[in-house]
């Protein structure tokens, strides 16, 4: 299976229509009247991105962002959610746990 970038696709008031974006590709994004439309434009915009990144000798990154969603796992049953960040901050770190009244954590 070949992997491929993720794209967001959200309803903007601001711009007036839904915004696609690679969040992997630094500023790859796209507008359009509707999530098809949208999606079509930054699939254009993708292939332009990596062209002129090729073509200027630039790094093509790898695909990398997952949504939060895909990032917990559960590690047991009955043991509480695990949360990974991986390092490139896209993920969350885990809240640090607030002492008790009486120091202990």
């Amino acid at each position: 299976m070949k992997a491929d970038y993720h794209i967001n696709i959200f309803f903007s008031v601001e711009d007036g229509g839904y915004i696609a974006d690679i969040p992997d590709l630094q500023c790859c994004s796209a507008v359009g009247e509707t999530p098809r439309q949208a999606l079509a434009e930054v699939e254009r915009a993708k292939v332009a991105w990596l062209a002129a990144a090729e073509a200027e000798g630039k790094p093509i990154p790898p695909p990398r962002y997952r949504p939060f969603i895909y990032q917990a796992e559960f590690a047991h049953a009955g043991k509480e959610l695990a949360i990974h960040d991986g390092g490139d901050g896209y993920a969350p770190t885990k809240p640090k746990r607030k002492p008790k009244k009486d120091g202990n954590a």
